[in-house]
């Protein structure tokens, strides 16, 4: 059986909390494979536990960064240690047939001794694009472009070297091939289980009730705060990271929610009216996968997360306009369904057929 060695800072492993989009998508890129290819996952990521190993398919090296590196949370004390890890499993085991980084690991797969082997970059969001990623907010930016100035030249190497960038949209393939000018791209939609978010129940909806997810600037809760007030009969439930910017009496806020099922149950509209251009959308492909009704702003990749279907993506930042749509998505009869894209078995088989182009 051919490998896979998935190398990642962080991963969405046994016993692992804090999961973001990214994290989630990439453990199911690595389900995907399990049946057809050994799939190493080779990580520091130190909240997997230990006691959960082998138990999903999975071969997991973890090797957790020195305790002072955490205390002091040193860069060059983790790309030490990454490249440290790398060469480690290098020389404990064959080469793999595949070997698949994420942002953080790029550099490391222009290394000539991996020419002999396929490779892959994960890119799912901005990080490698620094400067370039004039859609994301100014602070992203800013972080993006310090993280880049650690590794170049080596990221640009990395991805003129491989062979295949994947990615979670075609606005972020575009992006991708106007910035790094890549080989070769392929778009493998985030898989949503329709069955850990209720599928398309109804149960324990409330009426006129908004759900939002923020977690920079760039998830727009200033505009959020707009709508409540142009629609005090509503409740707006408010989930993530977001400071409290109002007091007004219909607007809840959550913190983090980490039973999705829950969350997604607790409104009957899902909004992302996000001012910067979103690589992808996770919460509104999850919330229409959950039965909910869902409106996105027409930035990035948010249009594709609901199937391009136009009654749920708005163009302005019009007030109005967009408790208009809110009320007309809830008198609609019609149930708009997520894209079968996004499904468990339309991903496997186009994960399976990507990786089989690089290594069959």
């Amino acid at each position: 059986m051919k490998k896979v060695l998935f190398f990642s800072p962080g991963f969405a492993g046994p016993g692992r909390g804090s999961l973001t989009g990214g994290l989630i998508s990439n453990y199911h890129f690595c389900q995907a494979l399990k049946d057809r290819y050994t799939v190493d996952v080779l990580t520091i990521d130190d909240q997997i536990n230990e006691g959960d190993y082998h138990h999903d398919g999975l071969n997991y090296i973890v090797s957790r960064v020195p305790p002072a590196g955490h205390r002091l949370y040193l860069p060059s004390t983790i790309r030490k240690h990454l490249r440290a890890t790398f060469a480690n499993y290098l020389e404990l085991n064959p080469l793999p047939d595949l070997i698949c980084c994420t942002a953080a690991t790029v550099p490391l797969i222009g290394m000539p001794s991996l020419r002999a082997c396929s490779r892959m970059i994960i890119a799912r969001a901005f990080e490698d694009f620094g400067w370039g990623a004039v859609e994301a907010p100014l602070r992203e930016q800013f972080r993006n472009q310090w993280d880049l100035v650690r590794r170049v030249p080596g990221t640009r190497r990395g991805y003129h070297e491989a062979d295949c960038v994947l990615t979670n949209s075609h606005f972020m393939a575009g992006k991708i091939k106007e910035h790094f000018n890549a080989r070769r791209t392929e778009v493998l939609y985030p898989c949503i289980d329709r069955g850990a978010l209720g599928g398309s129940s109804s149960a324990g909806q409330a009426e006129k009730t908004i759900g939002f997810v923020s977690r920079n600037e760039g998830k727009n809760l200033e505009f959020i705060v707009s709508l409540a007030t142009a629609l005090p009969e509503w409740t707006f439930n408010i989930f993530g990271n977001a400071a409290e910017l109002s007091s007004l009496n219909n607007i809840h806020y959550h913190g983090w929610e980490h039973d999705r099922t829950k969350m997604y149950a607790s409104a009957q509209v899902w909004l992302v009216p996000s001012s910067w251009s979103e690589p992808f959308g996770r919460v509104a492909a999850e919330a229409l996968g959950a039965g909910r009704q869902v409106l996105v702003s027409n930035r990035g990749g948010l249009p594709e997360a609901v199937g391009n279907v136009s009654e749920l993506i708005v163009d302005s930042f019009d007030v109005t306009e967009w408790v208009q749509r809110i009320q007309a998505v809830c008198a609609s009869k019609r149930a708009f369904e997520m894209p079968e894209a996004f499904d468990e078995a339309s991903h496997q088989l186009e994960a399976l057929r990507i990786v089989r182009s690089l290594v069959d």
